[in-house]
């Protein structure tokens, strides 16, 4: 694309953390945002990186998310963890939830962790790699806003209602699975839309529930779920156990959406955080693990297929290339990029 340039990685982190603390966020918080985003961007998941800076901002500007509430433990069993985040922004709330629960895991052997009244909490393995960092096996999964049809229906019921399992392998580079449970994040339709691209056949429905490849037309329609009534059975349990089981707000009611004007956003995390230590030696496990691996890499390949990955080996290597070359910005994030930096009167840097 016309405009774009690679920059520095670092140097778009603490541009990010300089913004969100000139609209008023603390210093540590800024840096969870901005490292949650700077993730996204290394990885390649281009829908959840520094797109999501304006999309945070407005949070802020219409009331739907605090940068400065408690965010209290309601209720704590040997091996469970109820958290409300009061509204604050979901990846500070969903970092923080993260640290008690390894904490508590250490104690315990395994601990859930549930969240309610939360947002947004950005890309879903930021949170199962920072399990993984410490020796543990992670699950996170998180409802969100209504753009997903249930099979067979072409109005939106749930969320893209992703959910990331995490390994420690021995290596140090984790086996990482981050998936929507819809075909596609919303995310890359809004990308797609905002940069005048089509979609691919099979990914959404207009607003009349009829199949397009324009994004335009997508973003007011529906995304479809994987794998068809698969995906939409297990997007209904990730809302069940991030929204039902939390007490935050699930399915339809999950706001706000055209219909639901409410500033408490009120979306759901679920957690589940497991010390390895206390099933076999740590060694012993990712013993294991290596053998899992080699073995999958030596099966016989298909036609055209020169190598098989493991979940989340293709964003560590777009994270190698990134980290060594910059990340590649188009001219629209560029400009937003400066927008920003005007408004907070921030050098702009990059």
């Amino acid at each position: 694309m016309a405009g774009e340039r690679r920059v520095d990685w670092q140097k778009a982190r603490d541009l990010c953390v300089k913004l969100y603390m000139a609209r008023g966020i603390p210093e540590a918080d800024a840096y969870m945002i901005s490292d949650n985003l700077i993730l996204a961007e290394l990885s390649g998941v281009y829908s959840h990186g520094l797109t999501r800076m304006n999309m945070y901002m407005r949070y802020i500007d219409n009331g739907q998310a605090n940068i400065s509430g408690e965010i209290k433990v309601l209720n704590e069993g040997p091996a469970t963890l109820l958290i409300d985040g009061n509204n604050c922004l979901g990846t500070v709330v969903a970092t923080k939830a993260v640290r008690r629960g390894i904490e508590k895991a250490r104690g315990s052997g395994a601990v859930v962790v549930s969240v309610r009244k939360s947002n947004h909490f950005g890309i879903a393995a930021y949170y199962t790699q920072m399990i993984t960092e410490q020796g543990m096996l992670g699950i996170a999964a998180t409802n969100a806003f209504p753009h997903v049809a249930p099979w067979g229906s072409y109005k939106g019921y749930f969320g893209t209602n992703p959910i990331s399992f995490g390994a420690p392998t021995m290596s140090g580079k984790p086996i990482i699975l981050d998936m929507a449970t819809s075909v596609v994040a919303r995310g890359k339709i809004s990308v797609a839309a905002k940069e005048g691209k089509s979609i691919p056949l099979g990914w959404a429905l207009d607003a009349y529930g009829n199949p397009t490849t324009d994004a335009a037309a997508a973003v007011k329609g529906v995304l479809l779920p994987i794998a068809g009534p698969k995906g939409y059975g297990l997007s209904l349990f990730i809302d069940i156990l991030s929204g039902v089981l939390s007490g935050a707000k699930f399915g339809g009611y999950l706001g706000p959406t055209d219909e639901n004007t409410s500033k408490d956003t009120d979306v759901g995390h679920f957690f589940v955080i497991i010390d390895i230590s206390r099933f076999m030696n740590i060694e012993d496990f990712n013993k294991r693990i290596e053998i899992m691996i080699k073995d999958i890499k030596a099966l016989p390949k298909v036609d055209g297929v020169d190598e098989i990955f493991m979940p989340g080996e293709i964003e560590q290597r777009k994270t190698e290339i990134n980290k060594r070359e910059g990340l590649l910005l188009n001219e629209l994030l560029q400009e937003d990029l400066k927008r920003l930096c005007e408004r907070f009167d921030v050098k702009y840097s990059l």
